[in-house]
């Protein structure tokens, strides 16, 4: 008994040795690391090894953020105990987090980070909300209020695209060339669609699945209370049979950014339902009093946005009555190939940051408002990853050659937002 007392009060020195080593960012030297019986060194990572660092130093500074942040530690102790971090390491941290989509035990444990991994997990729980906090007005339905004065030149661009010749294939598999006449889509100034919408959809664990752990269950395999109704809450019917996610709504502009996002929210809603729930058209019938004198600005979604709205249009179909025309048909197959632009930045984010198809990192169970962050962050990381290499695959030649704001631009329009609205 004595030996087991004597061993329990050492092991727990060590124990608070290594707590308060943990707290402090600095390298722990080899006489330290033996005092505290911690295996691994907390590594000092810069932005002089990495690529673009004048771009983060200024998204860092946009943000501001301290040289050094603390972050309180999750577990509970007295006095409160924090960990400190260098802004441009926690921030690192967090990119490869979201680009590798691994665990923190992963990157925690590889020689790029060292340290403990649940000190790194919580501060990239405390960065993502920061990131969140400070950037997402970007991406936010109120941001649509800054693109308004640029509504009849992105209008323009998507005109002068849908006139170019396109190549296709017919059912046969023959090559054809194809181009839309000015009759079929307007003249200058009468076009007045400006940008494009669609949902995508993040795949999460199941919320409630597994049975019920530790001295709560009475029974072997009980379920946890509640788990139908959770999981009915968020399955979705339409993408890969039934499966669990969170939908978010985006208006993509034809310079590749995107202009607003909705959500994310649970799968089961229905894209227009989510269009409704994000009152974008109510916000597009003020724009368009406010900025251009009741002109009608218009977004363009798919057929399941069909429905009675001002500011939203879908492709013309027939009726009992009125058989769409061949112009009409032809419109909406070059519309067709034009909205394609909105699967391409999905497409971007999911490239950058492969955390987004990441189905086991989003345990909504666990954390949902980190992933509700995570998610958003990463749109907008997008946004500001399209600004510093000049455009998108969509705004070059054979796209709509409608170029981005540069950084600062665009971190300066969050500004007045954060200004107008916050």
């Amino acid at each position: 008994m004595r030996h087991l007392v004597l061993s329990c009060a050492v092991n727990l020195q060590k124990s608070i040795c290594m707590v308060q080593l943990d707290s402090q960012l600095m390298d722990i030297t080899p006489e330290a690391e033996t005092t505290a019986g911690h295996s691994t060194k907390l590594k000092e990572v810069r932005l002089e090894d990495c690529a673009n660092d004048d771009q983060i130093t200024t998204m860092l500074d946009f943000m501001n953020l301290p040289e050094h942040v603390r972050v309180h530690c999750d577990y509970n102790s007295a006095p409160v105990k924090c960990y400190k971090f260098h802004r441009e390491a926690l921030f690192i941290y967090m990119l490869r987090k979201m680009n590798e989509g691994c665990t923190h035990n992963h990157l925690a444990g590889g020689d790029e980070f060292g340290g403990d991994d649940k000190r790194w997990g919580t501060g990239h729980k405390w960065m993502a909300f920061a990131c969140e906090a400070k950037l997402a007005p970007l991406v936010s339905p109120q941001a649509l209020k800054l693109w308004a004065p640029h509504f009849p030149r992105f209008a323009e661009a998507i005109r002068l695209h849908l006139m170019k010749e396109k190549k296709r294939k017919d059912r046969h598999g023959n090559i054809q060339t194809h181009q839309c006449a000015e009759e079929e889509v307007g003249a200058a100034g009468e076009f007045n669609i400006f940008s494009f919408t669609d949902c995508a959809v993040c795949e999460t664990c199941r919320p409630g699945s597994g049975p019920m752990r530790g001295s709560e269950a009475t029974i072997d395999n009980e379920r946890r209370p509640n788990w139908c109704i959770k999981q009915r809450a968020f399955y979705d019917g339409c993408h890969k049979g039934m499966e669990a996610c969170v939908k978010v709504l985006t208006i993509c502009l034809p310079n590749g950014l995107t202009a607003a996002l909705c959500g994310p929210t649970s799968g089961r809603r229905e894209d227009k339902s989510m269009f409704k729930m994000g009152e974008l058209d109510d916000c597009m019938m003020e724009l368009c009093v406010e900025h251009h004198a009741g002109d009608l600005c218009c977004i363009c979604g798919d057929s399941i946005f069909a429905g009675c709205w001002c500011c939203l249009r879908t492709a013309h179909v027939s009726s009992p009555t009125v058989t769409a025309t061949p112009a009409q048909s032809h419109a909406n197959d070059n519309m067709c190939s034009a909205r394609e632009i909105i699967e391409h930045s999905y497409a971007r984010a999911e490239v950058l940051f492969p955390l987004l198809t990441s189905k086991t990192a989003f345990k909504l169970d666990v954390n949902a408002h980190l992933v509700m962050a995570e998610i958003r962050a990463m749109h907008v990381l997008t946004n500001t990853k399209t600004c510093c290499c000049e455009g998108a695959t969509c705004t070059s030649t054979s796209g709509f050659q409608c170029d981005p704001p540069s950084l600062d631009e665009c971190l300066a329009m969050a500004k007045d937002l954060d200004e107008a609205f916050f």
